[in-house]
């Protein structure tokens, strides 16, 4: 379980995050949704440890002080909305960059993170594509890899912004599927995400952000309501539900 408090996170004095309490269980998909600006990716960096906060933050029973900055780097993964990628880098060294917080300074990788990196990549269907240079790879190819080089660092905590940014909705699904198979793992999994029937349709719960603050949390069908999302987003929408128990978020086409 990862658990953070009172989170408080500002730049150039101007908060972004005032006082935002967030709880995810082990295994459990929480999604972050909010308008632009809400404070979506700050929360990921937060979590992540790589953004200045004040508050709490623990997992399991371990806060990150307790942890130190290396074993909380450790323990938790984030993949950024915009990885930078090296184009010339093949699949397997990329992914290999995932083992970076096991090392000692100045340490080779050894025989286990060699061993961790091949599995990754037989579990994500990536060995026929490891010599493969990633700017050869396509949209959902090169997704894959970067999902690798997180899971590459054995993770408890994975954190990922706007998964299907610039996927077509074929890729969107299959990153989706992967996600959510992680999860099914074990996994436990926060990601913000722009596209609200995407997260009202894999996400267990939702976390609604809004100027910093949070403003409803809870299962899809309850946080994605129409009162809400026009109060937040400034949006009339219909919601409805799907076969699989998930929520359709339709915009309304009256509204000009």
């Amino acid at each position: 379980m990862v658990r953070g408090r009172g989170i408080r996170v500002a730049y150039n004095g101007r908060p972004v995050l005032d006082g935002v309490d967030i709880e995810v269980g082990v295994g459990e998909w929480v999604g972050l949704i909010g308008p632009n600006g809400a404070g979506k990716t700050t929360l990921l960096r937060a979590l992540a440890g790589t953004v200045r906060n004040s508050g709490s933050l623990t997992l399991g029973d371990r806060s990150v002080e307790r942890l130190g900055r290396r074993e909380w780097s450790r323990s938790v993964a984030l993949v950024p909305q915009h990885p930078v990628i090296p184009a010339a880098m093949t699949v397997v060294d990329y992914v290999l960059l995932g083992r970076t917080p096991h090392l000692g300074y100045f340490a080779a990788e050894g025989v286990e993170d060699l061993a961790v990196v091949r599995h990754v990549l037989d579990d994500m269907g990536l060995t026929v594509l490891a010599g493969r240079r990633l700017d050869a790879l396509s949209g959902g190819e090169l997704q894959r890899a970067v999902l690798a080089r997180a899971l590459a660092q054995e993770p408890e905590l994975l954190l990922l912004d706007e998964p299907t940014t610039s996927l077509d909705i074929g890729r969107q699904q299959e990153a989706m599927g992967m996600v959510d198979r992680l999860r099914r793992r074990g996994h436990t999994v926060v990601s913000a995400m722009h596209d609200l029937t995407i997260a009202g349709q894999f996400a267990d719960r939702l976390l609604l952000l809004s100027e910093g603050h949070v403003v409803a949390v809870g299962r899809p069908v309850e946080v994605l309501t129409p009162e809400l999302i026009q109060r937040h987003y400034g949006a009339k929408v219909a919601i409805m539900a799907d076969d699989a128990g998930g929520v359709i978020v339709v915009p309304d086409r009256a509204v000009t």
